[in-house]
């Protein structure tokens, strides 16, 4: 099996806590693979940078995320469970693989509902206002799309996975104390953490640039049609 992170050589256990070191990893960073118009997105980049990048293009980067986390990184993660499960029982395995696969599957299932809700209705609703933006509506058009959903609507369901994931974390942590633990439920501890990592930086381009971008576009809106 090929790990998708770059580990140090050296996995520390203190105190009984899990101490996980990873390399190269940088929270103001953007991760690879990423294109915007066609153009490479590297570790050169900072997020901040994203600040002056069209609205289209920044939902094109949270759309390439997505199918980044949904189509690999839960794929990868989902593969390093089956191997813990299969091949290094622990002692209680009872409780500890029970406990630790709920954990997680019920934060994969939260995770891949919070992303349809986006795809499905708020990167839809965006687009429709960058149509508004740079057309001529009908105001009743107009009015009817505004009142179909809201940047504010989202804001009053939106979640915090990235937080709901380091939860589960130290939850796997508390319930693996005085276990001998195996070098797979390591990987599979750093595999998390790093997809923490990876969410903090795509939930600040949401939150911090995309959504006040959504709702300065809904006022001019509002604005220019006299809603």
């Amino acid at each position: 099996m090929v790990y998708p992170l770059d580990l140090k050589n050296k996995i520390s256990i203190e105190g009984k806590m899990i101490g996980i070191q990873l390399q190269n990893i940088k929270c103001n960073k953007l991760g690879t693979g990423i294109k915007i118009n066609n153009q490479d997105v590297d570790d050169s980049n900072s997020i901040a940078d994203l600040k002056n990048f069209p609205i289209l293009d920044l939902l094109d980067l949270l759309k390439q995320n997505h199918r980044y986390y949904l189509d690999k990184k839960l794929l990868e993660i989902d593969q390093s469970l089956y191997s813990l499960q299969k091949n290094h029982p622990f002692s209680n395995s009872n409780n500890i693989l029970i406990v630790l696969s709920l954990f997680y599957i019920g934060y994969k299932t939260k995770l891949e509902s919070h992303i349809k809700d986006e795809e499905d209705n708020l990167f839809p609703y965006i687009e429709k206002l960058v149509k508004i933006r740079d057309n001529i509506f009908d105001k009743r058009e107009v009015t009817q799309i505004l009142n179909s959903y809201s940047i504010s609507k989202f804001n009053n369901s939106h979640i915090d996975i990235e937080n709901d994931l380091k939860d589960v974390r130290t939850k796997i942590i508390k319930h693996s104390k005085g276990e001998d633990l195996p070098f797979q439920f390591k990987i599979f501890l750093a595999q998390i953490e790093h997809f923490e990592l990876d969410l903090n930086r795509h939930n600040y381009i949401e939150d911090e640039i995309l959504i006040p971008k959504a709702i300065e576009l809904e006022l001019t809106i509002k604005r220019r049609y006299s809603i």
